[in-house]
């Protein structure tokens, strides 16, 4: 094997195949082969007309964040550097065969800022082959893709469930946090993130919530033990619940070396009781009474971002109800 291209990779030329667009550079070929994935189901394609491909390295994730198409793993996972066990099984698997066992799902995007080929479902193995191929640059010259067929929105969220069920390595109960965040932030809906990502929103919108939730709220200290395994999935839950200062000392505990469980935080959340909302199931309680019963119900800073846009929205209810009774009030605080 040599550690160098027989032929350097600036000067290689490309073909459509079927004697079409026969010796393209790879700045022509990509937009052209983009245009052929929107009639064909699967073919075979260079690796290097992939976004972010290099050879000798994991992939370059920073153009698929300027298109907002952010992978969901956490891009140290794909750096071999790193040693991950998870990531290394993957190479050392197909650097015996020498082959994919499955096609990478890949995207066409073409707008009018130019083509790109982007990899929805196989970046762990498209960084793989970035790895192989400086060691041999004879093999994995072209590679199986399926081409995904779709809307741009569609294309995001088929790349997070296709993460979700990793074979070998789904995604971590950070990275699921994150991906809501960003679904929250292009304006999807709870239950709008459950049936893109193929889950049923009737058993799962919950979780989704959760997870929203959690992120908004969970202290940095916190988020690193959920991420290390330090503490589970339900127990980022119940801390979120809480302020800052008393997931700080749980955040303590933990580095002191001592078990936090659900249960453990549960019980502080319990000795917290909701007062109740004056008259809430009477029919004369008035919308003041509603809004100062919320505002006595909020404990500390968690969830102070959730609390304010489900306020503002009550408050712009309001004021649409009170403009169509003709009615003015004053809003009491």
């Amino acid at each position: 094997m040599s550690d160098t291209a027989t032929v350097p990779e600036s000067t290689r030329t490309y073909s459509l195949g079927r004697g079409q667009g026969e010796g393209l550079t790879l700045d022509e070929f990509i937009p052209a082969m983009a245009e052929k994935m929107k009639k064909s189901s699967s073919m075979s394609i260079p690796p290097e007309a992939i976004l972010g491909f290099r050879i000798g390295n994991h992939m370059d994730f920073e153009p698929y964040e300027a298109l907002g198409f952010d992978h969901p793993k956490d891009h140290t996972y794909y750096n071999r550097e790193n040693e991950d066990p998870k990531f290394l099984e993957i190479l050392e698997g197909i650097q015996a065969s020498e082959q994919l066992d499955d096609p990478l799902l890949v995207y066409p995007l073409v707008n009018d800022d130019g083509s790109s080929i982007l990899v929805l479902d196989g970046a762990t193995r498209t960084s793989v082959i970035g790895y192989l191929r400086k060691k041999n640059p004879d093999i994995f010259k072209r590679v199986e893709v399926k081409v995904f067929r779709g809307t741009l929105e569609e294309a995001k969220a088929a790349m997070v469930r296709r993460n979700m069920e990793g074979r070998v390595r789904p995604l971590t109960d950070v990275e699921m946090m994150d991906a809501i965040v960003r679904f929250n932030k292009w304006g999807w809906t709870d239950a709008e993130t459950c049936e893109r990502i193929g889950r049923d929103p009737k058993k799962y919108t919950s979780i989704i919530s959760q997870y929203r939730v959690t992120a908004e709220s969970l202290i940095p200290e916190l988020r690193e033990a959920l991420k290390n395994g330090k503490i589970a999935r339900q127990t980022a839950f119940e801390a979120a619940k809480l302020n800052e200062d008393e997931q700080k000392e749980f955040a303590k505990k933990i580095s002191a070396g001592e078990k936090v469980t659900s249960k453990n935080v549960s019980s502080t959340n319990e000795t917290k009781k909701f007062r109740p909302i004056p008259r809430l199931n009477r029919m004369e309680t008035t919308m003041d009474e509603i809004m100062i019963g919320l505002k006595a119900q909020r404990l500390g800073t968690a969830c102070k971002e959730s609390f304010d846009k489900v306020m503002k929205a009550l408050a712009e209810f309001r004021a649409d109800v009170e403009e169509k009774m003709g009615e003015k009030t004053e809003v009491k605080e």
